[in-house]
C-alpha cells in the first residue's frame, strides 16, 4: 500500500469510527464506509444523508454499492479492517441482517430523532472529562470521553485504564469555603482539607478542574494544606494524609501519580473511540485515532512477518 493510500485508509477509518459511535453502531458497515468515502470524509453531510433521506431508506447494497466497493482497494481495506476488529470481539452483539434503526429514522423525523439530529448535527454526545493514571509509568492526564465508554489508553506503555475514582481525583481544585463565602483555587485532592486564605478554616474541594489551555495565570499564593507531609503545612493538620503539590512529593521521593488507575477491561461491546478534546492539555482526538489505526497496522505486518518467518 503507497503512501498515499494509507493517508486516505487512515482518514477513511477515523470518519467510520466517529460516525458509528455517534449512530451507537446502528448503521451498516459497508454503508457507513461508502458514504464517508463519496462525501470526502465530511461527517455532517454523511449525518443529513443518513437522518434526512427518507427516499433513501433501503437497507441492502445494490449492485453500484458493490461495485463501487469492488473498485476502491482503499474502501476493500477498511471494510475488512473493521471487520476483522468487530469478529475479534467474543462478545460484540452480532451485526444485524437488517439496518433497522438508520430505516426508521429515515421514515418520519420524530421528536426523538430530531434530538439525534441535533446532536449528531453538532457533532455532540453525553462526555465527561476525567482523569487517568499509569502507576508503571509514573504519568497521568485528563480525557475527554464518551459517558457510556469511559477509558483511556496510556500513550507510552498502550494499556487501557478506567477513571480515577471522584473521590480519588487530584490537581488543581476549587475551594468553596462555607464560613466566609471565599472562593479561591490551588493544589489538593478530594476529601483533603486545606486552609482558606481569607478566614483560614478548613476547606474540602469542591471539585478537581481538568487543565485547560485557556485557563490563564493562576494565583501565585503559596500552596498549603493540612497534609501531615506537606511542605507548608497548616495547623491542626490530618494524621495520615499526603499532599499532592508536586513540590511535596517531590521532597518526599514520591511518584507523580497519587492514585492508580484501574485496568480496563474491554468487553467488546461497543465501537472503539473517543471524542473531540476541546481544549483539554492532553492532545487532540484526531491524532489519538490515527495513532491507534498505525499502530494496529504495523502490529498486523509484524505478526504477518513473524508467521513468514516461522514457515
Amino acid at each position: 500500500m503507497s503512501h498515499r493510500e494509507m493517508q486516505e485508509k487512515v482518514q477513511l477509518e477515523k470518519s467510520v469510527r466517529r460516525l458509528r459511535e455517534t449512530l451507537l453502531g446502528g448503521v451498516l458497515l459497508e454503508r457507513a464506509v461508502l458514504l464517508m468515502r463519496k462525501y470526502f470524509n465530511n461527517y455532517s453531510l454523511v449525518v443529513r444523508h443518513i437522518v434526512l433521506m427518507v427516499n433513501d431508506s433501503s437497507d441492502e447494497l445494490d449492485d453500484e454499492d458493490r461495485r463501487d466497493i469492488e473498485n476502491d482497494p482503499v474502501v476493500q481495506n477498511v471494510i475488512n479492517t473493521l471487520r476483522a476488529e468487530e469478529d475479534r470481539k467474543k462478545n460484540a452483539q452480532e451485526e444485524p441482517s437488517e439496518d433497522s434503526d438508520i430505516k426508521k429514522l429515515g421514515q418520519r423525523l420524530t421528536k426523538a430523532n430530531l434530538v439525534l439530529f441535533n446532536r449528531t448535527n453538532d457533532a455532540l454526545m453525553p462526555w465527561r472529562d476525567c482523569q487517568f493514571s499509569c502507576q508503571r509509568c509514573d504519568r497521568f492526564w485528563w480525557r475527554r470521553v464518551p459517558e457510556r465508554k469511559q477509558v483511556s489508553r496510556c500513550r507510552k506503555c498502550k494499556k487501557k485504564y478506567d477513571p480515577v475514582p471522584a473521590d480519588k481525583l487530584w490537581g488543581y481544585a476549587e475551594f468553596h469555603c462555607q464560613q466566609c463565602g471565599n472562593v479561591f483555587g490551588g493544589f489538593g485532592q478530594m476529601h483533603l482539607p486545606a486552609p482558606c486564605y481569607s478566614c483560614n478554616a478548613a476547606v474540602t474541594p469542591t471539585r478537581i478542574l481538568p487543565p485547560r489551555k485557556s485557563q490563564g495565570p493562576r494565583s501565585r499564593r503559596p500552596h498549603s494544606c493540612c497534609a501531615e507531609d506537606c511542605y507548608n503545612r497548616k495547623e491542626p493538620h490530618v494524621l495520615g494524609t499526603f499532599c499532592v503539590h508536586p513540590r511535596s512529593r517531590q521532597r518526599r521521593g514520591l511518584a507523580r501519580v497519587v492514585y492508580a488507575s484501574p485496568e480496563h477491561h474491554s468487553t467488546g461491546s461497543t465501537v472503539a473511540t473517543c471524542l473531540s478534546q476541546g481544549s483539554l492539555m492532553e492532545c487532540d482526538v484526531e491524532d489519538i485515532i490515527e495513532e491507534d489505526i498505525i499502530e494496529e497496522e504495523e502490529n498486523q505486518s509484524e505478526s504477518s512477518e513473524d508467521e513468514e518467518s516461522g514457515d
